[in-house]
């Protein structure tokens, strides 16, 4: 059992490494990832259109602010990922829209029949249909790790 753990402490003897801190240290991590795999995916449609930049741009942007975030630990930068955070629901919606011809429901209903029917099919250069929706787990992300209630203590 254990029993009464610090966490470490900086130099001004405040904790340093709090969960908050930690959660926004692996959004960081989850929007480079994104930004990585969404630059390659869309390698080609960049050239032609605007639209497929909307990821990407977000995804850099929210990745330099939350590294700005983790290193200057203020509330204003958590402020500032909270509330671009919302913007990721919007980000992977207008996804998920554009990926799906503003079909809303038939991609849901081919991943649930995918879970118990093995002649459904992806064609091979159709975009990922739900691969957008991933920028809600990631915003939802950033509001808990700069979510007011998350930073007592800190």
């Amino acid at each position: 059992m254990m029993s009464n753990v610090n966490p470490p402490v900086a130099p001004s003897g405040k904790a340093c490494c709090s969960l908050a801190r930690l959660l926004m240290l692996v959004t960081l991590g989850a929007y480079l990832g994104v930004l990585t795999d969404v630059r390659l995916e869309h390698v080609d449609r960049v050239r032609h259109q605007w639209i497929p930049w909307i990821p990407i741009i977000y995804a850099g942007v929210m990745a330099v602010l939350c590294l700005i975030a983790v290193v200057a630990w203020k509330p204003m930068t958590r402020r500032l990922v909270f509330w671009l955070s919302l913007l990721a629901f919007v980000v992977g919606g207008l996804g998920y829209w554009y990926h799906n011809d503003g079909n809303v429901v038939g991609p849901m209903t081919q991943a649930a029949g995918a879970w118990y029917d093995p002649a459904v099919k992806h064609p091979d250069d159709a975009p990922p249909e739900l691969a957008p929706l991933s920028f809600a787990g990631l915003g939802l992300l950033g509001l808990l790790a700069s979510a007011k209630r998350s930073q007592m203590g800190t």
